[in-house]
């Protein structure tokens, strides 16, 4: 088997490039060996080796590219609030080691302020393929390895929101790709990355049992069921997905702060494509479709 030593090439007739997320692919398997011990820690080498092989050999792929996710990040100049519920969570004892490991031996990559999702959506091309169980990754077009089956799959730009009832599967549970995904995730928000998307959190109190009395904090808004009924009623166009998605932010929010609402969730969810490295600069996405970058070591927008 080939160490990967300094060496991403390991099948040289194929031309494709795989592109790896290897913040789930090494967290994954970090919670399965955590202790700290060098079992583990050669359990886990062990695993990466054979994992990108076989991913590469299953996609087709003569090379591969590993990214990370850097510890700084943009998006905390959009809302202070992304992923503030993972803060103070503790990681597995092994994953610092992890990653410097893939740094060192399989060249894995990163970019301060940026995450690996977004690198992998920028070097997205017609020659890559992506790999990675992050459903947002989905919303990114061109050819993804399934990160469950190891089946080849095609995300046109237009997209698609549907139910899925495979065995193994929850019933009835939704999946969305492409940009028609995108729009169903403002919609929705992300409630791991704590986005609200088209909703807003508000203060309750429990009117019953153990902790009644006590306030807890709420996101009320358009859940999954609804905003796939929303889309699956409108015509089948980019036009269309966004007007869905517009018309509810503006019966959410006033006039004058509705497309600002419906942008700044929307950059959150956004995988950046376009970024210059000298510059600093990622192309924001927009609902009037302005070009608009914004500096991510600053926060500044141009």
């Amino acid at each position: 088997m080939n160490d990967f030593t300094n060496d991403t090439e390991i099948f040289e007739e194929n031309t494709r490039t795989l592109l790896i997320d290897g913040d789930l692919l090494i967290y994954q398997k970090c919670c399965v060996h955590n202790e700290d011990d060098d079992i583990d820690r050669r359990l886990i080498t062990n695993y990466l080796r054979t994992k990108i092989s076989e991913a590469c050999s299953a996609s087709n792929c003569g090379r591969y590219r590993v990214f990370l996710t850097a510890k700084e990040n943009f998006r905390h100049w959009i809302s202070d609030r992304y992923k503030i519920n993972r803060v103070g969570v503790e990681k597995p004892v092994n994953l610092a080691f992890a990653k410097q490991w893939s740094v060192d031996h399989m060249n894995a990559e990163y970019e301060l302020y940026l995450e690996a999702d977004d690198l992998m959506a920028i070097h997205q091309t017609e020659d890559t393929v992506i790999y990675s169980g992050d459903k947002d990754l989905r919303q990114v077009p061109g050819a993804h390895l399934n990160a469950n089956t190891f089946q080849m799959e095609h995300v046109s730009e237009l997209g698609a929101v549907w139910t899925e009832e495979a065995a193994g599967a929850k019933p009835d549970k939704i999946k969305f790709n492409g940009y028609k995904g995108f729009m169903f995730q403002c919609l929705t928000g992300d409630s791991t990355d704590s986005i609200l998307g088209c909703g807003v959190r508000k203060r309750l109190t429990y009117k019953s049992g153990p902790q009644k009395g006590d306030m807890y904090l709420k996101r009320l808004g358009i859940g999954p069921k609804a905003a796939m009924q929303l889309l699956k009623g409108c015509p089948q166009t980019k036009q269309s997905f966004f007007h869905v998605v517009k018309r509810e932010f503006q019966k959410l929010y006033s006039e004058g702060s509705a497309m600002r609402e419906f942008e700044k969730e929307a950059n959150l969810l956004y995988m950046v494509r376009d970024y210059d490295p000298e510059t600093k600069l990622a192309k924001r996405w927009t609902y009037d479709e302005r070009e608009e970058h914004l500096n991510i070591t600053t926060g500044e927008i141009l």
